[in-house]
């Protein structure tokens, strides 16, 4: 459906790896630590030349998605390198990417399409080793460990109750989601009749298969001949989902964790039962139950009010900002931001956002207010203070300023200039591959006498300029060049540079 190219050969993979089981699953059971050894060796010989590759052609086998994953890649790596032991935190790359991207990059991503990347990148070594433990011990105890051998069942499972259940779930499905998931009133009967079968038809088709598969199975065979079949398929299917998003990022989607995760569950348990092994079960005393569950719901209750009550409080204000702004009502707005500063002392993005509402009634309202502009400074200080690595609000933070030293006289004039300039240092450092930035920061330097720093900030903004329209030109050879600098900007400032030069030549 969403025509991942990835997820599809994933997908083959996956089902060829299941079709090789059922074929010759007696001789793989027979060889399997021979088989494991030998596809480790294979895995990390693919992973060596992939990388050898990419260093030696600055890209990955294939189009233009591989060209920019290395760079995504190669970005996360350097990232890694500067912080390897604790990463930059969980949540934070793409705060911190922008510093490590590659200035031809055509996009500032989120992530970096490698789950691996990603977690080493935010967690080091660590949380990479303890995520991959979740998920490989599982598949390393379907494999390797053996359990008590139970008596075979030889009859069938009954059809009734199968039939009841994949009855009773499809109604639920063909009732339920058509309540949860409303059509636009504004769609046309075309897209209204493509999303009834995408988004309430395909489902239940998909599930009837999976059971049929699952249960269906086991209306013909031993219920230890269904098992297996059911174990090998949920084993091919998570490391489909695992090679997948070596090149993507979706395991961690909501929708997609849910259903990798129950997977999992569900080979965990199928497994477990068809080995017949022995629960193990530890009796404490009465006190150290009263002990284990009050400190159980100690740390739900230290997290609920920690984390979610000030997320959910601080979530609803900006949302009735928002609402105020779209009312035209900026005062309330700016109280409700506040306010919900207040409730969420870590999240940067409430001053941020009510520096930018600041901005826009300077720019809206005639004549012009600077007050406005100084309360749009203490915003983005605080969204600062709460979050020094985003480069967005030191870029902001150099606009106000730009703007503060517009409407002041000459001898306050220089030091917002000076502050701007600033600003625009520290944007640049948080993301020197971009060119707008370092053209606003060359304006400023060229306003504030520095012709030589100047110049210097406008070559690079037309270096990366250039080097990003090479690329836009490898990628796409037949759409005209879209220009990221613009094009209005990118000839000001070779104009500035040939008028700069000139008057520093002696």
């Amino acid at each position: 459906i969403t025509r991942s190219k990835g997820a599809i050969v994933a997908s083959l993979i996956a089902a060829a790896m299941f079709a090789v089981y059922l074929s010759f699953g007696k001789w793989i059971r027979a060889h399997k630590k021979t088989l494991l050894v030998t596809l480790l060796l294979l895995a990390v010989t693919a992973g060596g030349l992939v990388v050898i590759y990419g260093l030696n052609y600055g890209r990955l086998p294939g189009g233009n998605s591989m060209l920019v994953r290395w760079q995504y890649w190669t970005g996360a790596a350097k990232m890694y390198a500067d912080r390897p032991f604790t990463g930059v935190g969980g949540g934070n790359f793409a705060h911190f990417y922008p510093h490590y991207k590659i200035a031809s990059a055509s996009e500032t991503v989120t992530d970096p399409h490698n789950f691996i990347l990603m977690l080493l990148a935010q967690y080091g070594p660590f949380g990479l080793v303890g995520f991959l433990l979740m998920i490989l011990l599982p598949l390393w105890r379907v494999i390797f460990c053996a359990g008590t051998e139970s008596v075979e069942n030889s009859k069938p499972l009954p059809k009734l109750i199968p039939a009841v259940y994949v009855i009773a779930i499809s109604a639920a499905l063909w009732i339920v989601r058509p309540l949860i998931l409303l059509l636009p009133s504004t769609a046309s009967p075309e897209e209204k009749y493509s999303a009834v079968i995408i988004l309430y038809r395909l489902p239940i088709i998909i599930f009837i298969l999976g059971f049929l598969f699952f249960v269906g199975g086991g209306l013909k065979k031993t219920k230890k001949q269904s098992s297996k079949i059911a174990i090998c398929a949920l084993f091919c299917a998570v490391l489909g989902v695992l090679l997948h998003n070596l090149i993507d990022y979706a395991i961690f989607e909501p929708g997609v964790s849910s259903c990798f995760w129950a997977i999992l569950a569900c080979l965990i348990a199928l497994d477990f039962n068809s080995k017949n092994r022995k629960q193990f079960v530890r009796k404490m005393p009465v006190s150290a139950k009263i002990l284990v569950a009050s400190a159980a719901v100690a740390i739900v209750g230290l997290g609920y009010f920690y984390t979610f009550v000030p997320v959910y409080k601080s979530t609803d204000k900006m949302r009735q900002a928002r609402e105020a702004v779209s009312r035209g009502d900026f005062g309330q707005a700016h109280e409700f931001l506040a306010a919900a500063a207040i409730d969420d002392k870590l999240n940067p993005g409430i001053s941020s956002m009510n520096g930018k509402f600041y901005l826009q009634s300077f720019f809206d309202r005639t004549p012009k207010q600077v007050e406005l502009l100084g309360k749009a400074e203490k915003c983005f200080l605080d969204a600062i203070e709460r979050n020094k690595a985003d480069f967005k609000n030191y870029e902001r933070l150099a606009e106000v300023y730009n703007l503060l030293a517009e409407n002041s006289k000459s001898a306050q004039r220089t030091d917002w200039l000076d502050k701007a300039f600033s600003s625009g240092e520290a944007a640049v450092g948080r993301y020197p591959g971009c060119g707008r930035i370092r053209l606003e920061l060359a304006k400023v330097a060229d306003q504030s006498g520095k012709p030589d720093y100047a110049i210097e900030q406008y070559k690079k903004a037309i270096e990366i300029e250039d080097s990003y329209r090479s690329q836009f030109r490898l990628m796409y050879p037949d759409r005209e060049i879209f220009s990221r600098l613009g094009e209005e900007q990118y000839q000001f400032a070779k104009l500035r540079i040939k008028i700069l030069s000139k008057k520093s030549t002696p």
